[in-house]
């Protein structure tokens, strides 16, 4: 069994390469919880740089929140993907 941070770490770069959530995730519970924060709403980031195979430096982002529902419980969306070369100007970057 792994412990809690590498298997948060695991979850975050399967997130960032594949979109999918960590198994048994409801609303976002792999990022940090609204209600325990004492806010309506929490955002995330989760990046990953990494080398193509043509050795180009790379660069994934995905921005996320989390909110609280009226009725209680918890709602995720993505609210940005981004893939672009890890050194492009800020313009030059391509949301996915």
């Amino acid at each position: 069994m792994l412990t809690p941070v590498f298997q948060t770490i695991i979850e975050c770069l399967k997130y960032a390469t594949t979109g999918e959530q960590p198994p048994n995730t409801r609303g976002g519970a792999f990022i940090h919880d609204p209600v325990l924060a004492n806010e309506k709403e929490v955002k995330a980031q989760v990046k990953l740089r990494f080398n193509a195979a043509n050795g180009t430096r790379m660069l994934a982002v995905r921005n996320l929140q989390v909110s609280r529902k009226k009725a209680g419980g918890l709602t995720m969306k993505t609210l940005e993907n981004i893939l672009s070369l890890a050194d492009a100007p800020e313009g030059n970057k391509v949301c996915i």
